[in-house]
């Protein structure tokens, strides 16, 4: 499989019928599969993706429960389950609509035809878009406070524009054995 797009959710039943069938749409061209998971939705997010999935053979499920593990370990779980799938690129989004799913196959191709370790997205670069109707209180928080401090606490990461964006892609391969 080419890609496989991780979607942690919580409640993005309305968000996933819009989301999927435009990621299927933008990657038409592609072999990929979505992993969702979910941390206790009762709005009926596993309803869609159980439609979509039907539909579809391109999605499944991962639910934890009703207790509520986090982001990061959700981005965990589902990396997991596209590297056991075979992915040769991983793709991590958020499922509420607020990163552009027609950017997906610029990160993919970024990973498997350009040779790319990691492709994040960014809010900060021109065509980005990502900050139009934010807050003064939000912007300052996320480009001032947690930018700053994640170029402080990584100097790697001090050239890269958006380096707390949650919208990226990597190549699997470098994941496989860690």
């Amino acid at each position: 499989m080419e890609t496989c797009i991780v979607l942690p959710t919580i409640n993005e039943a309305d968000n996933l019928r819009i989301l999927l069938p435009m990621l299927r749409n933008y990657l038409v061209d592609y072999d990929w599969f979505v992993v969702v998971v979910d941390d206790g939705s009762t709005d009926g997010t596993q309803d869609v993706v159980a439609e979509f999935a039907k539909a579809t053979k391109r999605a499944e499920l991962i639910e934890r429960g009703g207790v509520r593990l986090g982001l990061g370990s959700a981005i965990k779980v589902g990396m997991r389950a596209c590297l056991e799938k075979g992915a040769r690129s991983i793709v991590v989004m958020d499922a509420d609509l607020q990163h552009p799913p027609d950017v997906v196959p610029n990160l993919v191709n970024a990973v498997l035809r350009d040779g790319v370790d990691l492709a994040i997205a960014s809010r900060y670069v021109r065509g980005g878009g990502g900050i139009v109707g934010w807050s003064f209180k939000r912007l300052a928080i996320s480009k001032g406070g947690a930018t700053y401090m994640a170029r402080l606490l990584m100097p790697w990461a001090r050239s890269i524009k958006d380096p707390i964006s949650g919208f990226f892609a990597v190549n699997a391969e470098r994941l496989r054995g860690v």
